[in-house]
Order: structure tokens, then C-alpha cells, then sequence
């Protein structure tokens, strides 16, 4: 069967844990991330259909803010090229989801009323920040520490967070429930948009195998057809669960929707795993 056209937009966490060295062959998990994306993500795809002008890609970073570094690339060597150059950008601040889904929206826009599959990969190492922006019922920012204050506590000196007119360890968590739910809803409108059954959504979680991946799992569960992967902090992982979204997306492709994504949790890396 000819090979249906798509377009896949990848999300990198571009956070400043992002800078940590703790991927064994690697600098950061920055570099460990573009690397195997271009190895595990790109290369088989060219070896599949070659250059391909009915395959597209779009990158958005994750910060503070979400910036689009490249819109709708075909699938060449000259991606490949692009994404090994992100390896030793500067990761920075905190990672938010809700600027980087409402950019996914936006860019895939102009796909509504084309028949081209789609396809979200997003990968973070931790879970979303968006809370400490966000205003509590009181109207404070609850996450935050007092402006032009300098009062810590603890050893480690972190600063001390405001209070509001309630009880701010509610409001904390109310916030923090309120942007779990609009991320997911976020993804159900993509669904709702573009068609439940087009839209695929794989979730990826590189980071400390403790840290709270809850987010990144229910955003998958949001649609029929989604994927999430926690595979801590081995690039040997990283590169399987590519290779293996790839597979998903190359199905689709030659085989009009027929693949299905499903759930994956991979254990906790082994010691010395590098990069082969």
C-alpha cells in the first residue's frame, strides 16, 4: 500500500533539570534526548520510505514558554542534522505544559481537513510546573515566595512560599489538581478536533524513576490510541521506546490506521548501561 502522509510533533522538556549529566555516555539528558531521537526516531523512517516529502516534523521546546524551533521539516538527512544540533542547547527554568500543549493545538490547526495521521510525542523529565505561575482562589500566587522578601527556613534555604486568606495548603493543591485536568482536557481537544482514532499521542518519562509521572500517564490514557513510557534514566531505554513509537507511526502509515499504541513501563536502568 502507498504510504500515507504525517505529521508528527515531538515535545522536548526543555527544563533546567534537563542539564543534569546523569545519562551514563552522555552530558546531559539534553544531548541523550536529540541523539537517540535522531538515531531512533529519524533513521528508520528514512530507511523506510527515503527522503520523504508526505512525512513532516515539528519541534517545540519546553520551558517557561513553548518555542517552536522548527515547523513541518520533511523527514531527510537535513532533519537529522537539525535535531543533533539541539544537543547542546541550553536547557533552562522550569518545564510547563500547558503553553507546550496549547502550541501542539496550534500547529496542527492547519491539519484538521487533511488526511494525514498525527501523531504528538511529548517527553519530560518530571511533572508539570505550570502551578507556580497560577493564582490561588485568593488571587496570590501561593507557589511562589513573598516579592522582595528574603526569608528561607530549613538548612537547605529554600525560600518560604506565601500564604493567602485561606488555607493555602488547600489552595496549593487545588492548583496543582486544576492543571493536571487542563492538560488532560487539552489532549481530549486534540482529539476532538482532529478525530479520536487519528490523533496519537505517545508520553514519554526520562527522569529519577521516584519522581511523579502521573500527568504524563493520564494524558495518554486521554485518547484511544495512546502511549506512555517511563523509562528512567537509561539511554538504552530511551532508544528502544523510539524505536518502538516509530514502528507504531511506520504501521499507521503503510497500513491506514490498523496499529495500536499501548502502555509501557520500563524498569529502572541498569548500572552502567551506555549507549551503543
Amino acid at each position: 500500500n502507498a504510504a500515507i502522509g504525517s505529521h508528527t510533533v515531538v515535545v522536548v522538556d526543555s527544563s533546567g533539570s534537563m542539564r543534569k549529566d546523569d545519562v551514563p555516555g552522555y552530558n546531559s539528558r539534553t544531548e541523550a534526548v536529540y541523539d537517540c531521537l535522531a538515531r531512533d526516531f529519524v533513521e528508520p523512517q528514512l530507511k523506510v520510505f527515503g527522503a520523504d516529502t508526505l512525512a513532516v516534523v515539528t519541534l517545540i521546546e519546553m520551558s517557561d514558554k513553548a518555542r517552536v524551533i522548527f515547523q513541518r521539516r520533511q523527514i531527510d538527512a537535513d532533519l537529522l542534522h537539525a535535531l543533533k544540533s539541539r544537543e547542546h542547547s541550553r536547557a533552562s527554568s522550569h518545564g510547563n505544559y500547558l503553553p507546550a500543549l496549547d502550541k501542539v493545538l496550534e500547529v496542527l490547526r492547519q491539519d484538521a481537513n487533511q488526511g494525514t495521521q498525527l501523531f504528538m510525542l511529548f517527553l519530560s523529565d518530571g511533572a508539570p510546573s505550570d502551578h507556580v505561575f497560577q493564582a490561588c482562589e485568593h488571587d496570590v500566587l501561593v507557589w511562589q515566595p513573598p516579592k522582595f522578601t528574603r526569608q528561607f527556613r530549613g538548612r537547605l534555604g529554600k525560600p518560604e512560599l506565601q500564604s493567602c486568606g485561606g488555607n493555602v495548603w488547600h489552595c496549593r493543591k487545588e492548583i496543582q489538581e486544576s492543571v493536571k485536568s487542563s492538560c488532560v482536557r487539552k489532549i481530549t481537544t486534540l482529539g476532538d478536533m482532529f478525530g479520536r482514532d487519528r490523533m496519537f499521542v505517545g508520553t514519554v518519562a526520562f527522569g529519577n524513576p521516584d519522581d511523579d509521572y502521573s500527568v504524563l500517564k493520564r494524558m495518554a490514557e486521554a485518547l484511544p490510541r495512546g502511549s506512555f513510557q517511563k523509562l528512567g534514566l537509561s539511554a538504552l531505554n530511551l532508544r528502544t521506546a523510539f524505536s518502538s513509537l516509530t514502528s507504531s507511526l511506520t504501521s499507521l502509515r503503510t497500513e491506514g490506521g490498523s496499529s495500536s499504541l499501548t502502555q509501557r513501563e520500563v524498569p529502572k536502568e541498569e548500572k552502567g548501561t551506555t549507549p551503543s
